[in-house]
């Protein structure tokens, strides 16, 4: 996406999304501005899946301030892609713009994110390919970050215990906690070159630490919970 589409930098942004709140394509594609939910220094998009289930995903820091920058007049958050693949054709196969709706319609987003995926794969001959990968790969790196499957399967509200819907104030604490625990779990699970790829950069070493610390909570690894807190506490005191 930031090759061949590098014009079209809604494409890649839709990818990074993808990964980070493990949902279902409509549920991306489909996301407004007005589902953002800024809480201190974290950022969760707010939305209703699939059977009515409201869910809080966090995305990082970074790919927050991506998707800001990328911001248009649309009240979607890739509302970009549509003028930039209009810009895109008219430059590289003229007259194929005309084959692309004015405004931007959230199914013909992951309509054409699909297909290109699915191109992808053939032509580099992998396994077959489609958006749904990265809901799959997320819940599977969020099980890496995490030894207890059931516990990442109840906070991504994905099993049919908690498959009701949610009736609560918007910055309802639960979802909060739910949506953290799993990005903390995707972060352990994700390696530090594919994390920087998809938005995730430690700014500072403390904040390294606490990713750790958050981390080791969600695994419920009081040892490591405890050596991670005395070395925060050892260089707070050294500061």
């Amino acid at each position: 996406m930031e090759g061949r589409w590098r014009e079209v930098p809604a494409a890649a942004l839709f990818a990074k999304v993808s990964l980070w709140i493990w949902a279902r394509r409509a549920e991306v594609a489909g996301l407004k501005w007005e589902n953002l939910r800024i809480v201190g220094d974290e950022f969760h998009f707010d939305f209703v899946g699939k059977w009515g289930i409201r869910k809080w995903a966090r995305i990082p820091k970074q790919l927050h301030d991506e998707l800001v920058k990328s911001k248009t007049k649309s009240p979607y958050v890739f509302g970009g892609f549509t003028p930039q693949l209009r810009k895109h054709y008219m430059r590289t196969r003229p007259g194929q713009e005309k084959s692309v709706n004015e405004e931007f319609s959230s199914e013909a987003l992951g309509w054409w994110f699909n297909q290109k995926l699915k191109f992808w794969a053939t032509k580099n001959k992998r396994e077959h390919a489609s958006h749904h990968s990265f809901r799959k790969t997320a819940l599977q790196f969020a099980s890496i970050g995490e030894d207890s499957s059931e516990a990442v399967a109840l906070d991504a509200c994905i099993t049919r215990s908690v498959m009701v819907r949610h009736y609560v104030d918007d910055n309802d604490p639960k979802l909060r906690g739910k949506s953290n625990r799993t990005f903390y779990r995707l972060i352990a699970g994700l390696n530090a070159e594919v994390a920087k790829r998809y938005g995730y950069e430690v700014d500072s070493d403390d904040l390294g630490m606490v990713v750790r610390l958050q981390s080791a909570i969600g695994i419920r690894d009081w040892q490591a919970v405890k050596d991670v807190a005395e070395k925060l506490i050892d260089r707070q005191q050294k500061s």
